[in-house]
């Protein structure tokens, strides 16, 4: 897997050489490194963000509770090899390989959706990953299983696995694919996202809590760089959603309490 991944990362690097002869490499990189910055603090401006938030608090409030069912109910089954591959290979293809490439083919093909996709992706995936790092300082809880953890997994983070680090780039992926592409975006990443969350749950590195964090956390992150980065040309069906009134309320049942959002068309 380290060789393989090793290749990937080296070919994307080949193929960016020739897209640095048309761009400026450096100018870009400086400005998604400002677009970050800019977005750590926009996305608690943006009203995009109030309404995850209505849903994130009743989710991780369900999801801190159920922990240990969750944990023990997944570890019931054995890690299958497409969640262990998709799983190790979020880190590969979404931090060197999808910015890389996307970047690369904007600059040659002169795609300003794409060039702007692969500027907003880049500084959302590392935005979040920056948060979930300074988070995990704060000792909420450990792994359920401490065995066999990757330097990934303990040199750039605390000990506690709040949020999760290893499932932040393929919900950044799903966030930042439905802006730009639409809906039909959802389930490819949805179903990596979900496969990648199932693995870490299973091999014991996280909990259910950690992974929706991770996700509300992306949702975040991916509001700010948008606010941030001042881009129109949005999927059409991301825009319907947003431009639309939304009343946020709370909603029963069966005793248990969760967000209710109402759009008026």
């Amino acid at each position: 897997m380290q060789v393989r991944s090793f290749i990937v990362i080296l070919s994307c690097f080949s193929f960016i050489s020739y897209s640095a002869e048309k761009a400026d490499v450096v100018d870009d990189s400086i400005y998604t490194l400002k677009l970050m910055l800019a977005s750590s603090y926009q996305q608690f401006a943006t009203r995009e963000n109030v309404y995850y938030g209505v849903a994130a608090v009743p989710s991780l409030w369900h999801s801190f509770d159920h922990d240990a069912r969750y944990t023990a109910l997944f570890k019931q089954k054995k890690i299958r090899k497409h969640e262990e591959l998709i799983s190790d290979m979020g880190i590969v293809l979404t931090f060197p390989v999808i910015p890389i490439v996307s970047y690369s083919l904007s600059r040659q093909l002169d795609d300003n959706k794409l060039f702007n996709f692969a500027l907003e992706y880049t500084s959302s995936v590392y935005l979040t990953l920056a948060e979930s790092a300074l988070i995990s300082f704060v000792q909420i809880h450990e792994r359920p299983d401490q065995s066999d953890l990757s330097p990934w997994e303990t040199k750039f983070r605390g000990d506690s696995s709040f949020p999760s680090g290893h499932v932040v780039p393929y919900a950044t992926l799903l966030f930042k694919t439905f802006q730009f592409y639409g809906p039909w975006t959802l389930l490819p990443t949805g179903t990596m996202f979900y496969f990648a969350s199932k693995e870490r749950i299973k091999s014991g590195k996280h909990t259910m809590s950690d992974v929706v964090g991770s996700f509300f956390l992306a949702a975040f992150a991916s509001e700010g760089v948008r606010k941030a980065n001042h881009y129109k040309d949005n999927h059409p069906f991301y825009k319907w959603i947003w431009q639309h009134d939304v009343a946020v309320g709370v909603t029963y049942y069966h005793s248990v309490i969760g967000p209710r959002l109402t759009w008026y068309f």
